[in-house]
């Protein structure tokens, strides 16, 4: 079977298989207590109600760990990331550039599952006709 960049065999994210198992898509994570491993680094976790009484201390921990995941009720609803007025555009940009890449990957694990990856070309011309004749309509 082809190998899909950070796919295993059977459409697990390589990530998610080494630590545990984890079946979240969009940036597999482990818990471990306020603190997770990203493909990146440790990153902090701060909760809504930490970011609205102690402002300060969250700011001050954002010069030291450049980015931190806020939570509501125990689980990730945003991620805060330092940015400045020189590069704030591009920090946007690649965070869009992130989510584009982790959509992609998505639908390769996707593709892997449904035994979409061992099509033959044929097999993909003929999806690919019925598509164009199907949008035509």
């Amino acid at each position: 079977m082809p190998a899909t960049p950070g796919c295993l065999s059977d459409g697990r994210d390589l990530l998610t298989f080494h630590v545990g198992n984890c079946t979240h898509c969009a940036g597999q994570f482990a818990y471990l207590m306020r603190v997770i491993y990203l493909r990146g680094g440790l990153v902090k976790f701060v909760s809504v109600s930490d970011l609205r009484l102690k402002p300060g201390q969250v700011w001050e921990d954002l010069d030291r760990e450049e980015e931190m995941i806020i939570t509501s009720k125990g689980k990730p609803i945003a991620l805060l990331t330092r940015v400045n007025e020189q590069d704030f555009e591009k920090t946007v940009a690649a965070v869009r550039r992130a989510r584009a890449l982790m959509a992609m990957e998505g639908m390769q694990c996707a593709s892997v599952l449904g035994g979409k990856d061992r099509m033959s070309d044929a097999q993909i011309e003929a999806e690919i006709k019925a598509a164009r004749r199907t949008r035509a309509r």
